[in-house]
């Protein structure tokens, strides 16, 4: 198994993992293919991976004769590296994984959705979570057949307990979410065609809700507490002004790539995937040298994406939620209070920020790549300056001359009910006859 061993050994070196891992996974490894003498074409199976664990910890492969048996948690690392070990090398019986119900037609929906309509990742996951919620409950009320389920049953789905505990918003966005699922399968005749409409949502208003961000003297405070020599705070620095400055979202931060900055002509390109486009915005010296800093201790690696892991495996940083718990925990390090933590609000903070600067929403809105000037109006109930204009304005005038024209357009009192603007000609047209 010296060919194995070296093929896998030279998969840890090309993720770039630390160099006491790959004396560990060298040992561990050697010490499972001494005892194990796996033929070609055998696979081992899970009972004999616990009988490997006593053999190798009462056996001289963890440091030699004289050294104290290992720990608990020392065998389950040798049980998991050398677990990984046989699954690359295929010597690993898989174990029967129970698929979840429905899991072919979730998958086909999904695939659709990805290939007609250009759904990024994240979307995928997030619908894949929620109409697999609802799958899971439709499997105790209709079986394996979802043509089986009616209006009536349907109905009693938002009556589960789960959802007291959720909020109008996001049993809005769940159920959205299962009404495209059930639109997609009644079109290929997966269970009745108008079932989709029977389910409904809390009643969201438009512009109901107005932007929770920090205020921008708490994105300085943010801003400072990164402005320091540790690696990760110069990282996180870089990261924070693109968010800041250009209010971007936090995936658009993740998917910037050294190629995305034009250093010659100062301009940086980072994607937008919502709008299937790419920005274009003048790379200012704060956020420029900031992300200089940052590639100075960036360690070297094969990704080109800019802002990647400290730690060895050196790897983008692809999990959403990767920089909430950056920027959720500096807030909540600095005691800050606000209605809402996490990278999104930055954004906000952005756009507020240039509210109050006096730019138009119309600015704003191109400066946040938004398509459609609705998304936009929201900021507008922020907008304290103008608010107080439209206080300030003398309603008095105005009422006098509303009530003037509501006494000179009232109806006559006799039956023809004409008003008394109207009633004049008529007058003088008889009085000529």
């Amino acid at each position: 198994m010296r060919d194995e061993r070296e093929r896998y050994l030279q998969h840890l070196a090309d993720e770039g993992r630390a160099m006491a891992t790959f004396k560990h996974a060298a040992g561990y490894i050697l010490g499972a293919a001494i005892l194990l003498d796996l033929k070609p074409g055998r696979i081992v199976s899970e009972e004999r991976m616990q009988t490997l664990g006593r053999e190798w910890c009462d056996g001289n492969f963890h440091g030699g004769a004289g050294r104290r048996k290992p720990s608990a948690p020392t065998i389950r690392m040798f049980l998991g590296r050398v677990r990984h070990w046989l699954r690359f090398c295929g010597r690993m019986e898989l174990p029967q994984v129970r698929r979840p119900p429905f899991d072919n037609v979730l998958q086909g929906f999904l695939d659709f959705k990805r290939a007609d309509h250009g759904w990024s990742s994240c979307t995928v996951d997030i619908y894949r979570r929620d109409v697999g919620l609802f799958l899971a409950w439709a499997t105790e009320h209709s079986g394996s057949d979802l043509r089986k389920l009616d209006a009536r049953t349907l109905t009693t789905y938002m009556q589960e307990p789960q959802f007291t505990r959720w909020s109008r918003c996001s049993i809005a966005s769940h159920i959205c979410h299962v009404r495209v699922f059930l639109r997609w399968l009644g079109e290929r005749n997966g269970c009745d065609p108008v079932l989709w409409d029977f389910i409904h949502a809390p009643r969201l208003y438009r512009l109901e809700r107005y932007p929770q961000g920090p205020t921008w003297t708490q994105v300085r405070e943010l801003l400072d507490s990164a402005d320091t020599q540790n690696p990760n705070d110069i990282r996180d620095r870089a990261m924070l002004l693109l968010m800041a400055v250009y209010g971007l979202r936090s995936g658009e931060v993740r998917g910037l790539c050294l190629d995305d900055i034009d250093w010659e002509n100062e301009i940086i390109r980072p994607p937008r995937p919502k709008q299937h486009r790419v920005g274009t915005y003048p790379l200012t010296s704060i956020v420029g040298d900031a992300i200089i800093a940052y590639l100075k201790i960036r360690p070297v690696c094969r990704h080109r994406q800019v802002f990647i892991s400290m730690l060895q495996p050196y790897r983008p940083l692809v999990s959403s939620g990767s920089m909430g718990t950056v920027v959720r925990g500096r807030q909540k390090a600095l005691s800050q209070k606000m209605k809402r933590y996490g990278p999104h609000g930055l954004r906000h903070a952005c756009a507020t920020y240039l509210l109050t600067e006096g730019f138009t929403l119309k600015q704003i809105g191109d400066h946040l790549g938004h398509s459609l000037v609705q998304a936009t109006e929201i900021y507008a109930k922020v907008d304290v300056a103008s608010l107080a204009v439209v206080g300030d304005v003398d309603l008095g005038q105005l009422i006098k001359f509303n009530a003037a024209c509501e006494r000179q357009h009232a109806p006559h009192p006799n039956r023809f009910c004409i008003t008394r603007c109207a009633r004049q000609p008529i007058c003088k047209m008889k009085e000529r006859r």
